[in-house]
């Protein structure tokens, strides 16, 4: 079902790595609580996570012809969406039909408020968006807006590699996007999550461009032009982090365009260098760990939704260490592995579980085919 059923021959571990550091960094952002400690952290999460993200798909897209891209990206990122939602529902039902824990219930409720808000927001992928068009439409499906978004970023880039094969147009349309995300992101959202695809496409292509120096294995030779790199990454990272915040689902920047742009981009490329350079000195601690985590990435988000949404294990976890008289402050902390151990356990558990589903499925199909094509010859 997932990057999972890539032999492990052919799999790029430091990739992997990266792609659970991204994932890692967007839960606990989401969990982390800045009126507790301040926005400073969060900032600089949010700065980084889903561009690393982005930009390790980028490395490791591959040109196909548009049905079979499309027909594979709905399979890998649409179906976990479908799930997603779902579950959300399912889970929903389930809290407000039971009685052993009100906190559940009333977590959920005032999440989520009823099915047909789901319904709604799940339809219209609205991940946390205000919309000047419909001001109380206030509904959201949560973290999984990110998997329609970044659907769209496949499609739309397989477009601008076929409309021309030049590196300066592909450049300047990608920009013309991203520029015009932003800008109609300043004062409302569209359906679909359309303009954080916009926005999402310069990470995505500097991935794509760049993929020759990742899949290099003596790339990481010349280490001057490295410490630099890694330096102007860490730099960049924090002048973003320190002057607002990117908000890739509302297609905002309140540190300026530009800059969460740029930094986004080579504060990823420092991250994922430092990775490979840790890795390749076997000094990593978490690798197996992380790996796993990467190559479950779609569905950790899917269960992390859940822990936004409708199965709010976290909140009903922070919420009983609150009222025993712990301080808030601990509590948050206590609370974030939890939330990584939850969607971990969640997203092998639901991989497994649809493996197993996909290969049934799979052998019915084949069986009935071998039928029908017996059949036509008696």
């Amino acid at each position: 079902m997932l990057d999972d059923a890539i032999p492990p021959a052919k799999r790029i571990v430091y990739l992997d790595v990266g792609r659970g550091l991204a994932m890692l960094m967007v839960v606990i952002g989401h969990i982390f609580q800045p009126q507790l400690f301040g926005q400073e952290f969060r900032y600089a999460l949010f700065a980084v996570h889903l561009p690393l993200f982005l930009l390790i798909s980028g490395i490791l897209y591959k040109e196909r012809p548009f049905l079979s891209l499309l027909k594979k990206s709905f399979l890998k990122i649409l179906i976990p969406y479908i799930v997603g939602v779902l579950l959300i529902l399912i889970f929903y039902f389930v809290s407000q039909h039971q009685g052993l824990l009100i906190s559940w219930k009333n977590i959920s409720l005032s999440k989520i408020g009823s099915i047909s808000k789901i319904l709604v927001s799940a339809f219209i992928v609205n991940g946390g968006d205000y919309y000047l068009f419909a001001p109380k439409l206030n509904i959201v499906i949560g973290a999984i807006w990110y998997l329609v978004g970044y659907f769209e970023v496949l499609i739309l880039f397989k477009c601008i590699l076929l409309i021309t094969k030049r590196l300066y147009l592909q450049v300047g349309i990608i920009s013309l996007l991203t520029l015009t995300g932003y800008m109609i992101g300043s004062h409302t959202a569209l359906p679909l999550q359309i303009l954080s695809s916009f926005v999402m496409l310069p990470f995505f292509a500097s991935g794509y461009y760049s993929k020759n120096y990742w899949l290099n294995r003596n790339s990481l030779e010349n280490k001057k032009v490295i410490l630099f790199i890694v330096l102007l990454g860490i730099i960049l990272w924090y002048l973003s982090a320190s002057n607002g915040i990117l908000l890739l689902v509302s297609a905002q920047a309140t540190q300026g365009p530009v800059l969460a742009t740029i930094s986004g981009i080579f504060s990823s490329i420092a991250l994922l260098l430092v990775i490979r350079i840790l890795i390749d000195k076997h000094l990593l601690i978490g690798k197996q760990f992380l790996s796993k985590f990467g190559q479950l990435s779609l569905y950790v988000l899917v269960v992390h939704d859940l822990d936004l949404t409708s199965l709010p294990v976290t909140w009903i976890i922070m919420d009983h260490l609150n009222r025993s008289g712990i301080n808030p402050q601990i509590s948050n902390i206590i609370v974030m592995p939890i939330s990584v151990l939850f969607a971990f356990t969640g997203a092998y558990l639901l991989n497994k579980l649809l493996s197993i589903l996909q290969t049934n499925v799979t052998k019915i199909y084949k069986c009935f085919c071998n039928k029908n094509i017996g059949q036509s010859y008696k």
